[in-house]
């Protein structure tokens, strides 16, 4: 067996690996690069390997970082089956119809072909299957798989694959032990021959969950003294749910006066939609907090509307402040929240609170780093809105939570993506320390032989 690294290597997005067995190729995640150049220009790279020769797509959960490039397998000559569980599945429906929209919008700008089209998105749908956790199905001849609960969102996994007398892991992403909604990131097997591991927060410990509920207070509370406007990018899927979450528990069971609540994300609200026809699903989500309210809406609170239609985005700037608006995208390199910044980023009356990790070249890593002027959509809009930031709504696991699941694992080799290099680096030193052996980072094209 063979691993090939074409994603998230030495960076964070665009997981893709690829498996060869002797029975086959399968490929774990095809996920989108976030844009660093006009119109996303690596995406549209070749994927550095045959896309016809893969028969198998294992997806670990359904974030466009590990899906968004998908049906552009399909439109460049690929036929494969495709595995997922089923709210990956759902929830990735959701992100690449969006994303359909907005590259083929970015790609009539400027003046290019669309990275793939509707059928190709319909080819993919179609050729997706769904499959329980732990339960281990034979997706080649001799090539077995397993699906684990990993935490991070809705349906997101940890992936087992068996052949070749050999066992590989690929982590996927692996949840915080922050999250609310969800199980904790199931254990490891043992005999591992192979991890391949992300390392998003390798180099970053997460304040206390009890904190970043007193942070989301405090910066609600000063929002409505100040009378300002809160801007709160969030993606669309998990961050925006356990935001919501937090602001319901405030509003609803403590008191709190927060203003008017926007939230300016479609893909938001049909992402609320799976996690409610999942809302029973013990093997899914963790009910306690449902079943401890007798709460059955956790999305929802007084003060809170919802803008579905542009129109309805639009009439959000007749509403006086103060108010709080929660729009997408998380990293603000598209969706409504960009319309936000334009017309809010200005005032220092206002606020800018960032929820989530920032890529390199991403405009909510550039506003993050300082930068006093940005350009949105052809505008040039100074910043001068306070930046801040609540470091544990991430939805990544921190270096002592991924090193203590490795650990007790002792795999006999990993390989680190999906981080920077210099979080790669800090947390190479830490297994190191912890007395994992032979740990790498495989450049982007490498293989590792198992």
């Amino acid at each position: 067996m063979r691993v090939g690294f074409f994603g998230a290597a030495r960076e964070v997005p665009g997981s893709c690996f690829l498996v060869e067995t002797a029975a086959g190729n399968l490929l774990v995640d095809c996920g989108y690069f976030h844009a660093r150049e006009t119109c996303a220009q690596r995406n549209y790279e070749a994927f550095g390997f045959d896309a016809a020769s893969i028969e198998a797509v294992l997806i670990t959960h359904a974030h466009i970082d590990h899906t968004g490039r998908l049906p552009r397998l399909f439109k460049m000559g690929g036929r494969p089956r495709v595995f997922s569980t089923e709210p990956t599945k759902e929830l990735a429906e959701l992100t690449l119809e969006d994303a359909l929209t907005i590259q083929t919008e970015e790609a009539e700008r400027c003046g290019v072909d669309p990275l793939y089209e509707e059928e190709d998105l319909e080819r993919c749908i179609k050729a997706w299957d769904t499959v329980a956790y732990r339960r281990t199905f034979e997706v080649l001849p001799g090539v077995h798989v397993t699906f684990h609960d990993t935490g991070h969102i809705l349906g997101s996994s940890f992936v087992v694959i068996e052949a070749d007398g050999k066992r590989v892991v690929f982590s996927g992403d692996v949840g915080s032990d922050q999250t609310l909604l969800l199980h904790d990131t199931e254990a490891l097997p043992s005999g591992i021959d192979l991890l391949v591991c992300e390392s998003t927060y390798g180099d970053r410990l997460h304040p206390k969950v009890t904190e970043r509920k007193q942070q989301l207070r405090a910066h609600l509370e000063r929002n409505l003294k100040q009378c300002g406007v809160l801007m709160i990018p969030a993606f669309s899927i998990e961050r925006t749910q356990e935001i919501l979450f937090e602001i319901n528990e405030l509003v609803e069971r403590e008191g709190l006066r927060v203003g008017p609540v926007f939230l300016d994300s479609p893909l938001s609200v049909a992402a609320i939609g799976v996690f409610k026809r999942h809302s029973q699903d013990e093997e899914m989500m963790d009910l306690s907090f449902a079943k401890k309210w007798g709460d059955d809406n956790l999305f929802s609170f007084k003060g809170l509307q919802v803008a579905l239609g542009v129109d309805d985005s639009k009439k959000i700037n007749d509403v006086p402040p103060p108010k709080v608006i929660i729009a997408g995208s998380g990293m603000m390199d598209s969706g409504r929240i960009q319309h936000h910044l334009i017309r809010y980023l200005d005032n220092p009356n206002n606020t800018l609170l960032i929820t989530g990790y920032q890529a390199d070249g991403t405009p909510g890593r550039r506003i993050l780093d300082g930068v006093k002027d940005i350009e949105l959509r052809g505008y040039s809009v100074k910043v001068r809105a306070h930046v801040e930031k609540i470091e544990s709504y991430s939805g990544h696991a921190d270096y002592n939570k991924l090193g203590n699941w490795i650990r007790h694992a002792a795999p006999s080799r990993v390989a680190l993506v999906h981080g920077s290099a210099e979080a790669q680096d800090a947390f190479t030193s830490y297994l190191t320390h912890l007395g994992q052996k032979n740990v790498t980072a495989p450049a982007f094209g490498s293989w590792i032989t198992v």
